[in-house]
């Protein structure tokens, strides 16, 4: 038998190391994949999540804190002075975040109260200006959200509708307790402040169809977080 020489060797022992290089090309490809398949993940989750934050509106709210709380209160500025409103986002959170993102979006700026009744209530949130108008910033209608410790007290805000799970953009301030809107129109906030304002727009002269002859306008509304 031939003896191997010992340069035959080295070259034999140089191959045997060809597939320990390899291994280590293979696991770094397999760490780049692993990393490239957890950023994929990453921007998945993040997609879904604004996704969701889209069908709330969280995202678009001024102020909202990293749990996407709602803001507290809302500043109706009409030209007949500032309305002040307490906001009851955790109990009616779909009726909230309607009227928080319209009026962020400056969906209400210019329209008037289109509708008002002395001794019950001043409507408005109508962009046809007629009682027929408007839709929820998820487009059509939205369910109600009743709770039994929401009242029509005087100086309510609450959904106007056509029906049960009706609300789009149309709400109303109520000037007298009226109790048999219970449980059928959404109770979403009350006015703290600027209930002479309310009166005032009550006071108004209408037509035979209750609407104010000269126009009360909501030049704009504020969202904040404390008045």
């Amino acid at each position: 038998m031939a003896r191997i020489k010992p340069q035959a060797l080295l070259n034999q022992s140089k191959r045997k190391k060809g597939p320990a290089r390899f291994s280590r090309i293979t696991i770094v490809a397999c760490n780049a994949v692993l990393v490239l398949l957890m950023l994929c993940f990453f921007v998945v989750h993040r997609r879904n999540l604004r996704k969701r934050d889209d069908s709330l509106g969280i995202h678009d709210l001024q102020g909202s804190d990293a749990t996407g709380r709602l803001p507290d209160y809302a500043i109706l500025n009409t030209t007949k002075g500032l309305i002040y409103v307490k906001l009851f986002g955790d109990v009616a959170p779909k009726a909230v975040k309607n009227f928080v993102v319209h009026s962020q979006n400056g969906y209400y700026n210019g329209l008037q109260f289109h509708r008002v009744i002395k001794n019950f209530m001043i409507q408005g949130g109508d962009p046809k200006g007629d009682g027929t108008g408007g839709e929820s910033i998820w487009g059509g209608s939205f369910k109600d959200e009743f709770d039994p410790s929401l009242k029509h007290e005087p100086f309510t805000l609450s959904m106007a509708n056509r029906g049960p799970n009706t609300n789009g953009s149309q709400f109303f301030i109520t000037t007298v307790a009226t109790p048999h809107l219970d449980n059928k129109h959404t109770v979403f906030g009350r006015v703290v402040k600027g209930q002479a304002v309310v009166k005032e727009i009550e006071s108004v002269e209408t037509d035979e169809r209750d609407r104010p002859k000269l126009s009360v306008v909501i030049e704009s509304i504020s969202i904040v977080r404390e008045i």
